[in-house]
């Protein structure tokens, strides 16, 4: 078949990839630090230009914004 016998049908659409939109999660860098309080741990978690609070690491002067930084 030549291609100038081929047509196309008016009423074909083409399947599109899906755009970035709103369905798609945002994700948000997090940097937790974990604390063994009467047997269990507790949580407290840092973003963007909070400063890190770590018990075992008091004298730390670091964002989380500053770790994830690291190494660009």
């Amino acid at each position: 078949m030549s291609g100038s016998s081929l047509r196309r049908d008016e009423n074909f659409s083409s399947p599109r990839l899906p755009t970035p939109d709103s369905r798609l999660p945002i994700f948000k860098l997090e940097f937790q630090v974990y604390q063994l309080i009467d047997g269990s741990y507790q949580v407290k978690q840092f973003r963007d230009s909070e400063r890190i609070e770590s018990p075992t690491f008091s004298e730390l002067n670091l964002t989380a914004s500053q770790i994830f930084g690291a190494g660009e």
